[in-house]
């Protein structure tokens, strides 16, 4: 994670620049919400991470062959990041469609505020209930 904060910090600094400089756009709404989004998509991601990098040591932790170790490892990552990717997509697409606006846009800003508090719970509880 450490690795990150750098990137991070970098990004946020963009976004701010683009939103001052944005500030009378009458899309103003959607630039919001791609902020929002591209928010959420960070804290997810760091999620996934972290409960792939969980349940990849779980694996490994297994007493079976080599073999078995690698192909569930692969098989863990593809099911996690697939399931994952697919439902942001379709939630990201639903909500621009439907519901972008700045009520949407807040509530957006505090999941992923609450989210990112959260994140440890949420990858530790993952974690326990994912079946290897």
């Amino acid at each position: 994670m450490n690795k990150n904060i750098s990137v991070l910090s970098v990004v946020i600094a963009i976004i701010i620049g683009l939103r001052c400089m944005l500030d009378g756009n009458n899309k103003l709404v959607f630039i919001v919400a791609g902020i929002n989004i591209v928010a959420m998509a960070f804290v997810l991601y760091t999620i996934i991470e972290k409960i792939v990098g969980n349940i990849t040591d779980k694996i490994k932790k297994s007493n079976v062959p080599e073999q078995i170790i690698i192909r569930e490892i692969k098989s863990t990552r593809f099911k996690i990041w697939g399931v994952s990717i697919g439902v942001s997509v379709v939630a990201i697409v639903l909500y621009l469609l439907c519901c972008c606006s700045g009520l949407g846009n807040d509530i957006i800003s505090i999941l992923a505020l609450g989210i990112s508090i959260l994140d440890d719970e949420i990858v530790m509880k993952v974690s326990e209930n994912y079946k290897i």
